[in-house]
């Protein structure tokens, strides 16, 4: 089986997160989507992201993060730390599933949540930048996760009965997804190969392979 990552509840995100969120809050605003002046204004008072990444202590962005997550939480109805704790399903594989190509498999309740809890590790193993992956965050969940399945993730649901259904670009298809969902002991598996130059959809998305 491949390597399994479970999170834990995370800690106040590092100077360079929280850069990263505020200049994410930075283009909100310059683009108009901050509508309330308070929010507008505590924004406009936030440290600049270079001086976060380079001086802030870690006592420091602990006080900069009740700001940035507040306006981020007015903003995107999300929370930057979630604290809802995911564990590995107690009957082995079903749920939900990101899938990487160096075998990293990440559970969690739901796909647009498991990249939430886990951004820095999907930021590296698929060459996503920081700021990319927090302006998605703050989109509709479609976006993000067409951000990812670009960018090399498999995205997979598995029911009880053990039937597989997965989505994939045709060049991480082609290249090594074919083979870890062979590998895959289910009793069936429907994927879905990914056009990335076509609109996404949700699951509907793609050209249906029966394995």
């Amino acid at each position: 089986m491949d390597q399994m990552v479970k999170t834990a509840v995370k800690k106040i995100p590092d100077a360079e997160e929280l850069a990263a969120y505020v200049e994410a809050l930075n283009i909100h605003l310059e683009n108009g989507k901050i509508k309330d002046p308070d929010i507008e204004k505590l924004v406009k008072n936030l440290p600049y992201p270079d001086s976060i990444r380079i001086g802030f202590s870690e006592e420091e962005c602990r006080i900069v993060f009740e700001s940035i997550g507040y306006a981020w939480k007015k903003i995107s109805g999300q929370d930057i730390i979630e604290e809802a704790k995911i564990e590995r399903p107690p009957k082995g594989l079903e749920g939900n599933y990101w899938m990487m190509t160096n075998g990293v498999l990440l559970e969690g309740p739901n796909h647009f949540t498991i990249v939430k809890q886990n951004m820095g590790m999907f930021s590296t193993l698929l060459n996503i930048s920081t700021f990319v992956m927090h302006e998605k965050i703050a989109s509709p969940p479609d976006e993000l996760i067409k951000t990812i399945i670009d960018h090399g993730g498999m995205r997979i649901f598995i029911n009880k009965d053990k039937k597989m259904y997965c989505q994939v670009n045709a060049k991480e298809y082609s290249k090594w997804a074919r083979q870890k969902i062979k590998k895959l002991d289910m009793k069936n598996k429907i994927i879905k190969v990914i056009d990335t130059s076509r609109p996404y959809h949700g699951w509907k998305t793609g050209v249906t392979i029966l394995l």
